[in-house]
């Protein structure tokens, strides 16, 4: 899904060619997992309604739930957190900073972008305290910037995997615009708090709305971090995988036969 979605919305991925192939490739070993293993896990519902099979288990990823929550003052800040060498991390921002945050500068003049993870980019960096971008680098303690920010950004547009950084932001309950495919594999949308858009009007519109109105951003974030809590709490997936390891390694009857002595 995530190939097939990056052929069809963006121009910049590289041979294409190369991709279809992939594509087909990615297919077809999906379809053999199941005949192959005792079970397979998928990290999403969407994956499973796709390929459905009995052995087939949805356990999705997650994140560590802050012990306390500090009391949120949320300012006119928008939050990106990500490491910033990372190829996907790097493209999405410089689309954010390009073509989203003019249009949020516009609107919001006072407006202000956090963007926090190790190795920045010289060109990104030169940004810096520009136009109300601050680039932070890495920093130890993420808790100083979820308290003001009044959204956090995942402008994404390739990569692979499931966006911690999603959860993580609820978890502390910051609300977040994301890309679809930066969402993708997250069973959250708008009432949890994560407002999926792709272009780039849409997005800055958005992000506008959420800064004006931090209070209406705070109250469906809460209810996304309640979905966290059950849904995506490592506790709570860490009991899953280990439970469906047992049930895996556990004898069949046949088994405890053919083995008895």
């Amino acid at each position: 899904m995530r190939e097939r979605h990056l052929l069809t919305q963006t121009s910049w991925y590289g041979a294409k060619a190369a991709n279809y192939l992939n594509l087909a490739k990615l297919y077809w070993w999906e379809r053999r997992f199941p005949l192959a293993y005792a079970r397979v896990i998928r990290c999403s519902s969407g994956d499973w309604r796709r390929l459905p099979a009995d052995n087939v288990v949805v356990i999705p990823n997650g994140t560590r739930l802050p012990a306390t929550t500090p009391q949120r003052a949320p300012e006119q800040r928008v939050l990106f957190v990500g490491a910033l060498g990372y190829a996907p991390n790097q493209h999405g921002v410089d689309w954010f900073v390009s073509r989203v945050w003019p249009a949020i500068r516009r609107e919001i003049p006072a407006a202000a972008l956090d963007l926090v993870g190790g190795d920045p980019s010289p060109a990104l960096q030169a940004r810096s305290d520009t136009d109300g971008v601050h680039v932070h680098g890495f920093v130890a303690d993420l808790g100083p910037f979820w308290q003001r920010a009044a959204l956090s950004a995942v402008p994404l547009l390739a990569g692979s995997g499931t966006r911690l950084k999603i959860p993580e932001s609820l978890a502390n309950e910051v609300p977040v615009v994301s890309t679809r495919i930066g969402a993708f594999g997250l069973d959250l949308g708008d009432s949890e708090g994560v407002w999926q858009v792709d272009d780039p009007a849409g997005f800055a519109d958005r992000c506008c709305r959420l800064l004006r109105a931090p209070h209406e951003g705070l109250l469906a974030a809460r209810k996304g971090k309640e979905v966290v809590a059950t849904r995506y709490n490592w506790q709570h997936i860490q009991r899953q995988v280990a439970n469906l390891a047992r049930e895996v390694a556990r004898p069949t009857k046949a088994h405890r036969h053919a083995v008895a002595p």
